[in-house]
């Protein structure tokens, strides 16, 4: 709520965001002296399985499955955005222009399960899958314009469905690999965890870059607007008034509208080098990886 609600709502320095801030944070250190110690709770039902984070592989697993899953529903859900602005397409027809990605995400997951129960290595699917992933989102956010073919972001967005694929799902079976048959389930809670959190962040900080970005640069561009009406321009409610504008206003709106939407992809960019970095300090061995790893 801090996340998206500051900048928009509310200022980010307003009492309201800093007491969620504050909120946050002192119930995250409640929850986990509370599965800490068990308190109403026990060891075998407790939500999260806190003493995996001693041991390094699932820790290392769980940055890159966060990481990775906030890179993948980031791009789902900001990818269509670009479309339905630059050429006012409808929802229905902006998520036709995701298909490229679904496409390579869907192929390249249960490939690279197979070949990673085939081999036993884990590790260069992660490093290769950071390493593809980071390419086109760090050339989105910088060399993608209002008038840019539509061909070369369908380009982009295989390499992005690729380097997704490659480890998205993975974690979820080479977490059992890694662990200890005990803790197995315990695992699998882990990277559900990391998987959904990573995309909730990662979509929630997008989100506020996006929209603070693009509204402060509306509002600027449009003095005689109301912030209302700059806001459902961005919120992309308002398409009679973003089209009512003279043909300039239009393409330097269209154009603050696209640099934020630069910025959604340093969110991703960050993301994939996070995941890069981590799976480089991954155990470098065979092990029992079955070929769940990329069918989940």
């Amino acid at each position: 709520m801090g996340i998206n609600f500051g900048g928009t709502l509310h200022p980010w320095d307003s009492g309201k965001i800093i007491a969620l801030f504050v909120v946050s944070g002192v119930l995250r250190i409640v929850f986990a002296l509370q599965q800490a110690f068990n308190i109403v709770t026990s060891f075998e039902n407790r939500i999260l399985p806190i003493h995996l984070f001693t041991q390094k592989e699932p820790v290392l697993l769980f940055v890159s499955c966060a990481t990775i899953g906030a890179v993948v529903y980031t791009s789902v859900y900001y990818i269509p955005i670009y479309f339905q602005f630059t050429q006012g397409d409808s929802a229905l027809k902006s998520a036709g222009q995701l298909l490229p990605f679904i496409f390579l995400l869907i192929t390249t997951m249960p490939f690279s399960g197979a070949m990673m129960s085939h081999f036993g290595y884990y590790k260069p699917w992660y490093i290769g899958g950071s390493l593809i992933a980071l390419v086109p989102a760090a050339l989105v956010s910088s060399i993608i314009h209002v008038h840019s073919s539509a061909g070369f972001i369908y380009g982009l967005e295989v390499l992005l469905g690729v380097g997704g694929g490659a480890s998205t799902q993975a974690s979820f079976a080479v977490i059992q690999a890694v662990v200890i048959p005990s803790d197995a389930a315990s695992g699998l809670t882990l990277m559900l965890l990391a998987q959904v959190g990573g995309m909730a962040l990662g979509v929630s900080i997008a989100g506020a870059v996006f929209e603070n970005i693009a509204s402060n640069g509306l509002y600027a561009l449009l003095p005689d607007y109301s912030r209302s009406q700059v806001s459902q321009i961005v919120s992309g409610t308002s398409s009679t008034l973003l089209n009512s504008l003279s043909q300039n206003l239009r393409d330097d709106s269209l154009a603050i509208i696209v640099s934020a939407w630069h910025k959604c992809f340093i969110c991703i960019s960050v993301a994939a080098s996070v995941s890069l970095v981590v799976s480089l300090f991954m155990s470098h061995k065979r092990c029992n990886v079955s070929a769940a790893a990329g069918g989940e």
